[in-house]
């Protein structure tokens, strides 16, 4: 049975293993993603990223004239052999999560994973069921939790800023035509577990859960509104997310707009959230101040997010819940919750039902 609360293995042992000790980093996928967790290490001070792994030669090689990494292997389980890493990142396509990280773990290697931590509930069990067996940590790297603007919205909502909440209306506009029109990409692929949501609405339903604690019931549409292959999952989904704690939020994701008024960032991405609560309101949108509106009238918060490099700040953040035994901020578990209503979602737009999440915590599944 799964703790309630593993993340990974014993602190304290984990405080004597690698006390004293610089953390050494193996990536596996330098990719897209890879690459950015390389890229950002590379300003670290408590950690050094040794080696990397990819099947592709050509990343290989661009691993090692762009950032001078000293070892790059085809096969990431030559790594896994190495005593010189301590810690693996997994960036590789979502269906492959789970091999990578149960062999690492497995090795005595404590382990990132980007989100989502998997492509289904049960590639997730397993991961954590490995993370305890093997007494190592597991972290999934979802770094929108590292977001200043995300942290004090967080904050207003949860001191009572605009009182009990009862409406939330979200979205991410997303430009991934052409990854997800390539049928030899992965990206959206059925293979990988789903499409839009799976891949970046999983980024907003953990970023949701932050603000307002478990999902209680999920109901959800999803369909190819442009990209029309059968090997893709959807490119477009609207999902409705009842909390425990009481509001009811609309999520709208998507891929395909490739013309959108959001500044441009990853991939033309655009995230805009609107909470309603009996005292107030919240009013967030990428790169602008977050407003604040209540019998006051309206306030203005700047935030931060334009100079924080959140990947360099969630990794920096897990290497010292490993050197100090702390517990992280965005937990393994999370992962999992998020995966957990990310398939009900999924059945729900099969079925056409809402599908209800409440009463089952992850000890008893």
């Amino acid at each position: 049975m799964i703790s309630e609360f593993v993340d990974g293995g014993n602190q304290e042992e984990d405080k004597m293993d690698v006390q004293n000790n610089e953390i050494r980093i193996g990536i596996v996928g330098l990719g897209m993603i890879g690459s950015a967790h390389l890229s950002a290490l590379c300003e670290s001070r408590i950690c050094k990223v040794v080696a990397g792994a990819d099947v592709d030669p050509t990343r290989r090689q661009n691993a090692v004239s762009e950032f001078a990494l000293p070892r790059c292997v085809e096969d990431y389980r030559e790594l896994l052999d190495s005593p010189e890493i301590d810690l693996i990142i997994v960036g590789t396509p979502h269906q492959t999560h789970c091999a990578v990280a149960v062999d690492s773990l497995e090795a005595g290697k404590h382990v990132i994973v980007d989100k989502p931590l998997a492509g289904s509930v049960d590639d997730t069990r397993a991961m954590l069921d490995a993370a305890e067996r093997s007494g190592m940590r597991l972290f999934v790297a979802h770094n929108h939790r590292f977001m200043p603007s995300n942290q004090l919205v967080r904050s207003f909502i949860r001191s009572g800023a605009i009182g009990d909440a009862f409406l939330g209306m979200s979205c991410f506009i997303g430009d991934e035509y052409e990854r997800m029109s390539d049928p030899n990409s992965w990206k959206g692929s059925l293979d990988c577990g789903g499409g839009v949501l799976l891949d970046n609405g999983v980024h907003m339903i953990d970023i949701l859960r932050s603000f307002f604690g478990d999902v209680s019931w999920v109901n959800a549409v999803g369909y190819q509104a442009v990209v029309k292959l059968p090997a893709k999952g959807e490119d477009t989904g609207m999902i409705q997310l009842g909390f425990d704690s009481g509001p009811v939020v609309s999520l709208v994701s998507t891929f395909v707009a490739r013309y959108n008024g959001f500044p441009s960032d990853y991939v033309g991405a655009g995230i805009r959230h609107d909470f309603y609560g009996d005292r107030g309101s919240l009013h967030v949108s990428s790169k602008q101040p977050i407003t604040l509106c209540d019998n006051t009238g309206q306030h203005i918060h700047e935030h931060g997010d334009a100079g924080c490099n959140t990947i360099l700040t969630e990794d920096e953040h897990f290497i010292e819940c490993i050197l100090d035994g702390l517990d992280p901020i965005v937990t393994a578990v999370d992962g999992f919750e998020a995966i957990r209503v990310v398939e009900a979602a999924y059945e729900s737009m099969k079925t056409g039902r809402r599908v209800s999440l409440a009463g089952q915590p992850l000890s008893l599944l």
